[in-house]
């Protein structure tokens, strides 16, 4: 029995009863398990602290990896606008409304210079849903549901953000990097991982609009010759995360 866990963000983020509850349901399982894949070194440390028996059969691997196929380096269009684009599902924890608010203050102080776009998918039952509506209405973002591929997007921007306030490995931002993306992200699991603060990106407070704003007005100021930098230094830095590693760290272990 082998489990991989990509993240642990919910179950962590949320300690009501009812996820402590399934957190020791979870748990209970994971005794079962010959292997325990997690995506980051941070739920490995948490599950193990919760259960020491787990120690010797957990493993950390690079998230599901990058296939380099598919995408692939494409330098930044420089256009009149800078363009930052935040690629997620429409939920509190990955950082929306901070993202709202700081995008809110840039576009005031940097009329006709920046454009912002959220791309992701909304749950239209939830409460939250309710709450995104009414901020977005009355922002200068622009907004987009669900798409089947988001590389043209990714390939169309300047810079790719997520305040996410915990990640398994952050997928989007996987992909971005190997299209030669800068990031601004949070200092937390799953996003820290993947950004060097100043080599390819900024690392940000969680849940703090001021931080995100900071970085975003770092980032405009930046001369093109850097942005490139970060864009190449970004390429560079995914090569750790090919997906044929990712693949052969799962069978080292499981042929050992």
């Amino acid at each position: 029995l082998i489990v991989t866990i990509s993240g642990l963000g919910g179950v962590y983020l949320n300690k009501s009863i009812f996820n402590k509850i399934i957190f020791f349901i979870y748990l209970s399982l994971l005794k079962n398990a010959n292997y325990i894949f997690c995506h980051n070194k941070h739920d490995k440390k948490l599950l193990i602290n919760k259960n020491k028996k787990l120690n010797k059969k957990t493993f950390t691997v690079h998230g599901s990896g990058i296939n380099f196929e598919r995408y692939k380096y494409s330098p930044i269009v420089f256009k009149k606008k800078i363009s930052f684009l935040l690629p997620a599902r429409i939920i509190r924890e990955k950082g929306i409304l901070e993202y709202i608010d700081a995008a809110k203050k840039i576009t005031y102080l940097y009329p006709n210079v920046v454009e912002f776009s959220i791309i992701g998918s909304r749950y239209k039952n939830s409460k939250f849903d309710k709450i995104f509506q009414k901020k977005i209405s009355s922002s200068p973002i622009k907004f987009r549901d669900h798409v089947k591929d988001i590389r043209p997007y990714i390939k169309n921007c300047s810079c790719i953000v997520l305040p996410s306030y915990r990640e398994g490995l952050s997928k989007i931002i996987l992909e971005s990097l190997a299209i030669g993306r800068p990031i601004i992200t949070t200092n937390e699991p799953g996003c820290s991982d993947l950004v060097i603060n100043g080599y390819n990106g900024y690392l940000i407070k969680s849940k703090s609009s001021i931080s995100l704003f900071n970085a975003l007005e770092k980032f405009i100021k930046l001369p093109n010759t850097t942005k490139n930098k970060f864009s190449k230094n970004s390429r560079d830095f995914s090569i750790n995360f090919n997906e044929e590693t990712v693949i052969d760290n799962y069978l080292k272990q499981i042929e050992k």
